[in-house]
């Protein structure tokens, strides 16, 4: 089963929350945990290791956080994973590359896996942070703001 990881869930949805912060402020550690409900010490790892990879930039002091260090368009999904989770595997044998498949000989599926892997990960790489804000904003905008009153529809007078 093709899953996202929870620490992948995690950093998407901090560099969601980070690209959406107003002026770029700083964004302390805590502050993306309790937004996210995530747990702060996961969450950290998370973020060092996004600010290890150039995606953030942590900003240390009294005002200190992380925050995005490039445009949010230029943040690919694929990166995110691949920082957090490592390469792109839907295979165990794409993931071990040099550890010899026991049924290399008897395979069939090792290259049309591959082409499939090489197509979701190319799929995932055209598809930023900045897309992934506005699909959610797209879809915040099609939600209810309150849910459906039971009641009758108002009748309307007129005179």
């Amino acid at each position: 089963m093709l899953a996202l990881s929870k620490k992948a869930d995690y950093a998407l949805n901090a560099l969601l929350y980070l690209a959406h912060v107003e002026g770029g402020r700083a964004v302390t550690m805590k502050e993306i945990a309790v937004t996210l409900e995530a747990p702060t010490e996961l969450l950290a790892k998370v973020l060092q290791a996004l600010a290890r990879a150039g995606i953030l930039t942590a900003v240390h002091g009294k005002f200190g956080g992380y925050r995005l260090a490039q445009e949010p368009c230029d943040i690919s999904v694929i990166r995110v994973m691949e920082t957090i989770d490592g390469p792109l595997a839907i295979a165990s044998c794409l993931r071990n590359e040099g550890v010899p498949c026991v049924q290399l000989q008897k395979c069939r599926i090792r290259q049309p896996m591959a082409n499939i892997n090489a197509r979701i990960r190319g799929v995932l790489a055209e598809i930023s942070v900045a897309q992934m804000c506005t699909d959610c904003g797209e879809r915040e905008a099609q939600e209810p703001a309150e849910p459906p009153s039971e009641r009758e529809p108002e009748q309307f007078i007129q005179d």
